[in-house]
């Protein structure tokens, strides 16, 4: 996940910015999600919908915690905004 547009600490309701591992493409995912962080890498399952104001949206039914594998994935991981202090 590349940056969290909205939060609802109350209810859970997200708005992200998410790029796809697999073909580097960038999209919009929503949904009730746990408090997730810029950098953290989730499998997410849902449906593509479309929104009349905002466009083509993932609507995320599940999301499941990933963790990092690669050498870059791992110095994004430790370098979000989950570890402060730690500079790379």
């Amino acid at each position: 996940m590349e940056a969290v547009t909205f939060h609802s600490d109350e209810t859970g309701w997200a708005v992200l910015k998410v790029r796809n591992c697999t073909s580097n493409d960038s999209f919009t995912a929503t949904g009730h999600l746990p408090t997730i962080h810029p950098g953290e890498f989730f499998e997410l399952f849902g449906t593509w919908a479309y929104h009349p104001t905002y466009g083509r949206q993932f609507k995320v039914d599940r999301a499941v915690s990933i963790k990092p594998t690669t050498r870059a994935a791992i110095i994004r991981y430790l370098s979000s905004e989950q570890f402060k202090g730690i500079w790379l």
